[in-house]
């Protein structure tokens, strides 16, 4: 049975369409080059340091850099988030109000590999509330920090990045269920015994827990 749901963002709470991948690195380029002052042969060193140690996603490489120039990790992401323009994501008071029918049911969180400034504009856009407010209502974040392992970010595409965050939550693996705009992290999941459905443009987020609350009325026997 059921109990965990959890959710990525960007993809899954909005459409990439609204913001994209591409525009949030070249905004963590901006602030590493401008904030930060790392000049190009730094650059180098700490992308060939992070890829030979595997240290994967965009947030180790930002925790290197900070690391490497003495600068502090949170304050390069509110730099970074401040300089997003957010606006274009549409609010959906729709998907509001379902997680809030089903949060007496489930346990749901949110589960990114970006950090948590990012996801309290994300909430304000989407849902119309700060991150405090969503969290109050019995909606969990979970930013890069709750990934973190032996000084480094384990993200979801990580081998251990699920397994070691299932752990620290207490979440039972065949009991929590994975919505994800990205195949490698549905995959991941999979492998590790979660379930895991992916999102896109044609098969919403809302569509997915519509499906499961089918589930609970009887009007589906299984979900995959």
């Amino acid at each position: 049975m059921i109990k965990n749901i959890l959710l990525d963002c960007d993809g899954v709470l909005y459409p990439l369409e609204e913001l994209s991948t591409k525009e949030i690195v070249e905004t963590m380029k901006q602030v590493y080059r401008n904030d930060v002052g790392l000049t190009p042969d730094e650059q180098r060193t700490i992308s060939e340091k992070t890829i030979k140690e595997n240290h994967l996603g965009m947030f180790n490489y930002i925790m290197e850099i900070c690391r490497y120039k003495n600068y502090d990790f949170d304050e390069f992401c509110e730099h970074m988030v401040e300089k997003i323009n957010y606006d274009s994501i549409k609010p959906n008071p729709v998907l509001w109000n379902t997680l809030q029918n089903m949060s007496d049911r489930y346990n749901i969180g949110v589960l990114t590999n970006n950090c948590r400034a990012h996801i309290d504009k994300v909430f304000q856009r989407v849902f119309g509330k700060d991150i405090a407010l969503v969290e109050k209502s019995g909606i969990k974040a979970y930013d890069i920090k709750f990934m973190e392992h032996g000084g480094y970010f384990r993200p979801k595409q990580d081998e251990i990045g699920l397994v070691m965050f299932m752990k620290k939550q207490g979440f039972k693996r065949e009991g929590t269920i994975l919505f994800d705009d990205t195949p490698r992290n549905i995959e991941k999941a999979k492998d590790v015994g979660m379930k895991a459905v992916l999102i896109s443009k044609e098969n919403t987020l809302l569509k997915e827990l519509n499906k499961l609350e089918n589930l609970r009325f009887g009007m589906v026997k299984t979900y995959e």
